[in-house]
């Protein structure tokens, strides 16, 4: 299968969904909204791809992609496009896994509710389907033991791919062509990795520039097709090893933060627990941090995160959101944001003190934790508190009405959470509901 020419990636255009093909889409990219598959972590990838392609031809999509014609072949013997041919010698049996282990939409933290298949399923990609997997799967893969046989390469284990623990974070500016020039960053440019670039599985390599990290190989994987090419099988093993090191100039399509003024940026990851569209609001506010959210953004559109939340080697899921594009200073955010914090620490406070009550041989942090319990409470407040930034950033309430707004809402929450307790314990109620004690200035609790 020819990517370059061949219909495989899904989109939704200005008269409806299509499926096209790399230079059909980079002939119409005025006209295609968004990449859309049923697969967000999918369409993450496909647009990093596409990011690394227009950084390698500065701009001139279709002539860079008419000028690499025959490095796009899926099933090539050779050089086969995001694969490392060197497995193609030891597939057999023991080293070739169910073509089901390729997209991360049938795996998670077990079974996954609702579907059914597993490793005898006997499930076939599509050719287009696989070239999409293969393409997630290389930025998001997560660590953890490999299925290869470790007598192979002499891996056993295999770091988190480029992006498992670096979320894309980009500019949406309406349409693609409007959305890759708003995402073009000052620094080195590097090389477009179409195939395997060489080296040995589990070494490092020269980081490059923007488009290698864009496209770095962090599987060693062969794709096992049938005789009318679709996928049946899959081979897969550690690929380069990037480092975990985040340099904003080689990888400036992330979401930074710092811990401490006096410390550096580093990238932030993502969990599923934390509303991405936080994260935005956070590094947006971030005055001074690196990456794309410091450009000056389009007037309209979105700013948006997808990434994989993961820890080690087990799946959370994906984790994806978007916020229009701030219309107040990136101060005025800082004051947004501040005052989420301010409301989430009095929910959390009030929660933990009547946990106290309850369970006093309980900590916060330990198992069984009232605090663990009452999460459906602050997973209700960041629901509430969304549509109450979103109006702030798009200039409909004031910074000064949505910090009012939220402590509005996290007294809310503590009403509804005492309530849930009086019939129990009408102390811990009590203590729910009553505001901490301010601080004395110059003592130390």
């Amino acid at each position: 299968m020819d990517l370059l020419t061949e219909s495989w990636i899904d989109v939704f255009t200005v008269d409806g969904p299509a499926t096209l093909s790399l230079l059909e889409l980079a002939r119409n990219l005025g006209d295609v909204l968004d990449i859309a598959s049923s697969d967000p972590l999918e369409d993450a990838a496909v647009l990093r791809i596409l990011m690394a392609a227009d950084l390698a031809g500065d701009g001139d999509l279709v002539g860079w992609l008419t000028s690499t014609a025959g490095k796009w072949e899926l099933f090539d013997a050779s050089a086969p496009f995001g694969q490392n041919p060197q497995l193609r010698e030891h597939v057999g049996e023991r080293t070739v896994g169910p073509a089901v282990t390729l997209p991360y939409r049938f795996a998670g933290n077990g079974a996954v509710l609702l579907d059914h298949h597993h490793n005898e399923s006997a499930v076939r990609l599509t050719p287009a389907a696989a070239a999409r997997a293969l393409l997630m799967r290389q930025q998001f893969s997560v660590g953890g033991i490999q299925p290869f046989p470790e007598t192979i390469f002499g891996l056993k284990a295999a770091k988190a791919a480029v992006a498992a623990s670096r979320p894309l974070v980009w500019i949406d500016a309406g349409n693609l062509a409007d959305t890759l020039a708003a995402n073009r960053r000052p620094g080195p440019v590097g090389a477009f990795q179409h195939s395997w670039p060489g080296g040995k599985p589990g070494h490092d390599r020269d980081r490059g520039g923007q488009a290698d990290a864009l496209t770095w190989h962090a599987r060693s994987m062969l794709l096992v097709p049938d005789s009318d090419g679709y996928v049946t099988g899959l081979s897969i093993t550690e690929g380069l090893r990037y480092g975990d090191d985040t340099d904003p100039q080689l990888i400036p399509h992330t979401s930074y933060k710092r811990k401490k003024k006096s410390e550096p940026y580093t990238a932030w990851d993502v969990h599923a627990a934390r509303p991405a569209w936080r994260q935005l609001l956070t590094a947006y506010a971030s005055i001074d941090a690196p990456g794309v959210l410091a450009a000056d953004l389009p007037e309209r559109g979105r700013i948006r995160l997808a990434g994989l939340a993961s820890y080690q080697s087990r799946l959370d899921g994906p984790v994806t959101g978007a916020l229009p594009v701030p219309q107040i200073s990136r101060t005025e955010a800082g004051v947004l944001d501040t005052g989420i914090g301010e409301a989430r620490t009095y929910l959390i406070g009030r929660v933990i003190a009547a946990g106290r009550i309850l369970a006093p041989s309980s900590t916060p942090t330990s198992p069984g934790a009232w605090w663990k319990r009452a999460m459906p409470t602050d997973s209700r407040l960041n629901h509430d508190l969304e549509p109450v930034v979103r109006s702030a950033l798009t200039g409909e309430i004031t910074v000064t009405d949505a910090v009012d707004a939220m402590r509005a809402l996290a007294n809310l929450c503590v009403d509804e959470f005492a309530g849930t307790l009086a019939h129990r314990s009408p102390v811990a109620a009590v203590a729910a509901t009553t505001p901490p004690a301010p601080k004395k200035e110059g003592v130390t609790p």
